[in-house]
C-alpha cells in the first residue's frame, strides 16, 4: 500500500483506500471460520491501511520548502540541533526568519553549516548570521539517493552554509522535551570527547548517543569493507546488551538478598527496570528506525516475561515492521529499515527452526564457547546472504570479510565495549565515568584497529552495480517467502 502511494505521479485520493479497508475489514468479520476469506480480506485491509497512512502522513510533515537560492541574507532562528563534523559544525534551525522573505514561503527548518568553530552557541539559543542557502538536492544521478525526499519528511526546507560565527539574539535554555533530550545528548558526546581519543569518542558517541557524524571518513570508511559498520548503528544488538545488562544486574542483586527473592517477583521487577531503562536509551539515541525496531522485540520479550510468555518470535518483528510503517511510512524506502528489518528477519528466522540444536544446558565450558562461536558464525552468514542484495542495491558494495570481521568484532563489542558504555553513562551524571569510559577506550579503539585489519586483506570490498527495481523487487519477494 504505501509502495503504490508513492510510486508514480498521479493525483493520490484517499477515499479509495478507506472504502476497501472497510470493505475488507467487514469481509473479515462475515468471513467467520473460513480463513482462506479472512485472509485475503486482510490483505486488502492492509494495502488500505498502507495507502491510507502514506497519505496522512504526507498532510502532517507538509512545510514550506524553498523554491531558489538565496545569497548572504541575514537569517535568524532558534537552534534545535547542533551537530559536529569533520572540520565543521552543523546547525538545524527552527522558527526561522529570512530577509525579505514572507513567512508563508520560509521554510519550517533549515540546516546551515559553520565555516567557523562556534562553541559559545548551545540548543535553545535564538541566533542570526548570514547565510546562503539552496532548495534541498536532488540525487545527484537516476536512482540515487534522494536528499529531498527524506528532507521533506524532517519539514527541513533549505540548506545553506555560512562564514560567519551566529550572533546570539536571545539566549535560552532549550524550550521543550526534544530540544532539551538534544541538548542531553550533545552533553554525553561531549563528554565522550573530553574524557576519550579522538577517534573512539566519536565511535562511543555514535553507539551511545546515535551521533555518526563525529566518526572520520577514514574509519567509516574501514568498517564498511570490514562489514562491521553496523555496530555503529544502533540496533538489536546495543538494545539487548543495554536492557540484558540491567536486567541481569537487578535479577542478580535482587536474588542476593533471600528475604526479597521469596517474597518479590524478582524476574518480573528485572523485566520492568529493563523496559523503563530500555526506553531511556531510546529516546537518548534519538529513536533511529533500527533502535525503535530493537526496543519493540526488545520490550516483546520483557513484556513475556511479565506475563510468562514466549517472546522470540517472527510475531514481535511483524508488530515492529506494522508500527513503524504506520507511523512513518517513508521509512520504507530507508537503506536503514530494509537492513535492519532483513537481517533480524534473517537471524528470527533461522533461530526458530534451528535454534534447539545449537543450545545444550549440559555442555560443558569449553563447548558452550565452541557452540557459541558456531552460532555466531551461522547469524553472521544469514544476516549477509539475506542484506547483501540490499547493500548492492543501496551502496553498491559487498564486504568479503564481514563473517570474520563479526566473529572478532561482535564479542569484543558484548562483553567489553557495551558493558563499559552503560557503566560509563550511569556514572556520568556523578561525575564517576573515567574508570568506565577508560576500559570503553581501549575496547573501541582494538575494535578500530581490528576493522583497519580486515578491511586491508585482499578483496575486502567489491564495488557491483546496483540490480535494476525489478529484480531488487524479485530478491526481496524471494526472502520473504
Amino acid at each position: 500500500g504505501i509502495a503504490a502511494y508513492f510510486t508514480g505521479d498521479a493525483p493520490r485520493y484517499v477515499w479509495p483506500a478507506l472504502v476497501l479497508g472497510l470493505l475488507a475489514a467487514g469481509g473479515m468479520i462475515l468471513a467467520g471460520r473460513h480463513g482462506g476469506w479472512r485472509v485475503w480480506c486482510m490483505v486488502v485491509l492492509m494495502i488500505s491501511l498502507g495507502y491510507a497512512a502514506s497519505h496522512v502522513r504526507m498532510i502532517m510533515v507538509h512545510a514550506p520548502v524553498l523554491a531558489e537560492p538565496v545569497f548572504f541574507k541575514p537569517v535568524s532562528g532558534i537552534i534545535e540541533d547542533i551537530r559536529k563534523q569533520e572540520g565543521a559544525t552543523k546547525l538545524v534551525l527552527v522558527d526561522v526568519r529570512i530577509e525579505g522573505m514572507i513567512l508563508e514561503r520560509t521554510p519550517k527548518r533549515i540546516s546551515i553549516t559553520l565555516r567557523k568553530p562556534a562553541e559559545h552557541i548551545k540548543i535553545g539559543d535564538r541566533v542570526m548570521l548570514p547565510a546562503t542557502l539552496f532548495p534541498p538536492p536532488s540525487p545527484s544521478m537516476p536512482g540515487a539517493y534522494d536528499f529531498a525526499r527524506m528532507f521533506y519528511f524532517k519539514q527541513l526546507g533549505a540548506v545553506g552554509l555560512s562564514p560567519r560565527v551566529p550572533e546570539i539574539l536571545e539566549a535560552a535554555a532549550p524550550r521543550d522535551a526534544e530540544q532539551k533530550l538534544t541538548a542531553l545528548r550533545r552533553w554525553v558526546a561531549d563528554r565522550l570527547e573530553q574524557q576519550m581519543g579522538a577517534e573512539e569518542s566519536a565511535v562511543a558517541a555514535a553507539m551511545i548517543v546515535g551521533e555518526q557524524s563525529r566518526v572520520p571518513d577514514e574509519l567509516a570508511e574501514s568498517m564498511r569493507d570490514s562489514g562491521i559498520y553496523h555496530i555503529l548503528s544502533i540496533s538489536g544488538m546495543h538494545m539487548t546488551l543495554a536492557t540484558g545488562l540491567i536486567y541481569f544486574v537487578v535479577r542478580l542483586l535482587l536474588s542476593l538478598a533471600p528475604t526479597l527473592s521469596m517474597r518479590l517477583p524478582v524476574k518480573k521487577i528485572a523485566a520492568i527496570t529493563g523496559l523503563v531503562c530500555g526506553f531511556a536509551y531510546l529516546l537518548l539515541a534519538g529513536y533511529p528506525v533500527p533502535a525503535i525496531r530493537a526496543y519493540i522485540m526488545v520490550a516483546c520479550v520483557l513484556l513475556a516475561v511479565l506475563f510468562d510468555r514466549k517472546g522470540i518470535s517472527l510475531f514481535s518483528l511483524a508488530w515492529a515492521a506494522s508500527l513503524i510503517l504506520l507511523v512513518s511510512p517513508e521509512s520504507l524506502y530507508t537503506a536503514s529499515f530494509q537492513l535492519t528489518f532483513a537481517a533480524t528477519l534473517a537471524i528470527v528466522a533461522l533461530y526458530e527452526r534451528f535454534g534447539q540444536l545449537m543450545y545444550n544446558s549440559r555442555a560443558g565450558i569449553f563447548r558452550r564457547l565452541w557452540l557459541y562461536f558456531f552460532a555466531l558464525m551461522l547469524t553472521s552468514l544469514a544476516a549477509s546472504f539475506f542484506t547483501t542484495p540490499l547493500a548492492i542495491y543501496h551502496f553498491n558494495r559487498v564486504a568479503i570479510w564481514g563473517v570474520v570481521a563479526n566473529m572478532l568484532m561482535v564479542p569484543l563489542a558484548s562483553f567489553w565495549i557495551m558493558p563499559a558504555a552503560v557503566a560509563g553513562l550511569l556514572a556520568m551524571p556523578f561525575g564517576l565515568d573515567y574508570w568506565p569510559l577508560w576500559v570503553l577506550n581501549e575496547g573501541i579503539h582494538l575494535m578500530n584497529e581490528g576493522s583497519r585489519w580486515v578491511a586491508a586483506l585482499p578483496l575486502a570490498n567489491i564495488v557491483l552495480p546496483a540490480p535494476s527495481l525489478g529484480g531488487y523487487a524479485v530478491m526481496i519477494l524471494g526472502g520473504l517467502w
